[in-house]
C-alpha cells in the first residue's frame, strides 16, 4: 500500500496519543481487537506484561490481540547468511554512549508466555496477514515478523 493510501486509511479512524506507561484509556471490554506493531521490543519485558494485562481488561469477552515484533530466529538465520541489513541493524552492538537500550528480541516461546501469563486464550503464532483479527490487509505491514494472536476468554463460543 502507498503511503498516501495508507494516510487515507489512517484519517478515516480516531486515534488517541497517550503515555502508555500509564495504563489504556479506555473502560473495561470496551475493544473488539488491540493491535500493536512492532512496539513491545522497545520498553522493558515488565513494561510488556504490564501492558499485556491492560489489553486483557479493554478487550471484550472473546476479543483479539494481536502482536508483531521483530522475529529472532529470522534475524539470526538472515545474520548468519549475511544477508539482511534488517538483521544487522537488529543485532548490532549498540555503542555505549547511547542511553537508549537496544530493542528486547522475542522468539515464539517467550512471546506466546506474555500473552498467556496476561490471562490470554488460544495463544498462536500467525502468518503474515493472516489471523483473527479484522483489517489484516491494511495493519499486515511487516513481513518477516513474529506475529501472536490471542484471545480474551469468556466469549460463548
Amino acid at each position: 500500500m502507498s503511503e498516501e493510501a495508507f494516510v487515507d486509511v489512517l484519517s478515516r479512524h480516531r486515534f488517541v496519543h497517550h503515555g502508555l506507561v500509564y495504563g489504556m484509556p479506555f473502560p473495561d471490554g470496551c475493544a473488539q481487537a488491540i493491535f500493536r506493531s512492532h512496539f513491545f521490543e522497545h520498553i522493558t519485558r515488565g513494561d510488556a506484561e504490564c501492558l499485556a494485562v491492560e489489553a486483557l481488561r479493554v478487550l471484550e469477552p472473546g476479543g483479539v490481540i494481536r502482536i508483531a515484533v521483530p522475529d529472532l530466529a529470522w534475524l539470526v538465520s538472515e545474520y548468519e547468511r549475511g544477508a539482511s541489513a534488517p538483521s544487522r541493524r537488529h543485532l548490532r552492538l549498540r555503542r555505549a554512549r547511547r542511553v537508549r537500550p537496544p530493542p528486547l528480541l522475542y522468539d515464539e516461546e517467550p512471546h506466546g508466555e506474555l500473552l498467556a501469563g496476561a490471562g490470554f486464550a488460544d495463544v498462536t503464532r500467525c502468518r503474515f496477514r493472516e489471523g483473527r483479527a479484522p483489517d489484516l490487509d491494511v495493519l499486515g505491514n511487516r513481513e518477516g515478523s513474529l506475529v501472536m494472536e490471542a484471545a480474551r476468554p469468556g466469549a460463548g463460543g
